[in-house]
């Protein structure tokens, strides 16, 4: 009811876009494999858009406002606005849509503040473990002039553990509808902090593996260069390429999956969602699209607004038919990195940039490991990255965390010269 009070305030307007995100949400923390901290919050937060001519105003918020003051705020905000060569461009979609994901499991852990299951893991972990475990129920509401009414309600959970053995730690992290893949992610945390020892190694071209959670910290940079208004502006390696151009190893392919990865329905512009390869088999295929930037580029929208600035919703990369084992006897010298921050990018446009590995950064020589090389930087860009990937895992893993925000499905992912130097 409070968004149709809100519409019908703004009545004057050529398009209004109302959202509401509300989200129950369960975090419980935990230091050295014992609970220290559980929270439970209800958030909710408000975007108000409006459209006039050339003019657009978004009016955001938390918490909750009088509807009046809301919008009188879009009001006098509006009256500052000056005309823009780029407006939101609502879907002409009347329709109604209503999804409620049933997650007894999920719930009764929000609701309950349930956090047995996640102690029981703790108690079994071999090595001391921290880390932070989230699960949430998020309703989303869309309402706009057009008469479009969305309602989707998702409930998942996600989280990482960070295991130590003395001086060494492995990572891991999970995005699911289960808290069972707290379990798995606890053993790989254990699995890479169980590798000891410590190798010295030169500057130089190496081959890599990279673990899922590495590749899901860069899909949320690949998220930008992807988006239609990088491109525009020239901030992204893919305004070189045209549609159909080879821009990756053929053996790659990276999609958008917000129905497949049950994400979203519908995006920010009333238009409903699809799965898309962004490239496929190493081809740029498609950018991302919200109505304003494909009626510029002379292309359909792909469904992913974000008002003027199209964005991903989740990512997964296709698998390959190896094991972690064959991927790591690949070369004669392979450098497996678990995890990796810090990533910095010099030039958007050529897409160069460098990480620094963290947790079990680990060299391996004729597939057997050598021990740890501690701090070093990847320097080199991403498009040598993608065209220099040479093999993939067999199984994918779904991965999200404060790190890799996008959720993201990827293998095991091989990759041939790449620049390593010391971080320090």
């Amino acid at each position: 009811m409070e968004l149709e009070k809100i519409l019908e305030g703004l009545k004057g307007f050529d398009s209004v876009i109302i959202k509401k995100v509300k989200t129950k949400r369960l975090i419980v923390k935990f230091v050295l494999s014992e609970i220290a901290e559980v929270q439970r919050l209800n958030e909710v937060e408000y975007s108000v858009s409006v459209v006039k001519g050339k003019r657009f105003y978004s009016y955001t918020f938390s918490g909750e406002e009088e509807l009046d003051k809301i919008i009188k705020g879009v009001k006098e905000g509006f009256n500052y606005t000056v005309e823009s060569d780029i407006v939101p461009q609502l879907t002409e979609n009347d329709g109604e849509v209503k999804v409620k994901e049933d997650n007894a499991e999920l719930r009764s852990v929000i609701e309950g503040q349930d956090v047995s299951f996640i102690d029981s893991v703790l108690a079994k972990s071999e090595f001391p473990s921290s880390g932070i475990v989230n699960v949430y129920e998020t309703t989303t509401e869309l309402m706009t002039n057009k008469g479009f009414k969305g309602t989707e309600t998702r409930v998942r959970a996600d989280g990482y553990a960070r295991s130590f053995n003395g001086e060494y730690s492995g990572q891991w992290a999970f995005f699911s509808d289960s808290l069972k893949g707290f379990n798995e992610t606890l053993k790989k945390a254990n699995e890479f902090a169980s590798i000891t020892g410590k190798v010295r190694i030169d500057d130089g071209k190496y081959s890599v593996v990279l673990s899922p959670l590495v590749i899901a910290n860069f899909m949320v940079f690949f998220a930008d260069f992807a988006s239609a208004f990088s491109v525009m502006t020239a901030s992204s390696f893919l305004a070189k390429y045209k549609k159909g151009e080879k821009v990756a190893s053929e053996l790659l392919t990276i999609s958008d999956i917000p129905r497949k990865g049950r994400i979203a329905e519908f995006d920010d512009e009333a238009t409903f969602t699809r799965d898309k390869e962004i490239i496929k088999d190493g081809v740029f295929n498609s950018l991302l699209f919200n109505n304003e930037l494909a009626q510029i580029f002379g292309e359909k929208t792909t469904g992913n607004a974000g008002l003027i600035y199209p964005i991903a919703y989740s990512f997964e990369i296709n698998s390959g038919d190896l094991s972690l084992d064959s991927l790591l006897a690949s070369s004669k010298e392979v450098i497996f990195l678990n995890n990796n921050w810090y990533t910095r990018f010099q030039n958007y446009y050529e897409g160069t940039f460098s990480t620094v590995g963290r947790d079990a950064v680990v060299y391996y020589k004729e597939g057997k490991p050598q021990g740890v090389v501690g701090r070093i930087r990847i320097s080199d860009s991403f498009p040598n990255l993608i065209k220099n990937v040479k093999g993939l895992g067999k199984d994918k893993y779904s991965v999200r965390w404060w790190d890799a925000p996008i959720p993201t499905i990827s293998p095991y992912v091989y990759v041939d010269g790449v620049n390593i130097t010391k971080a320090w």
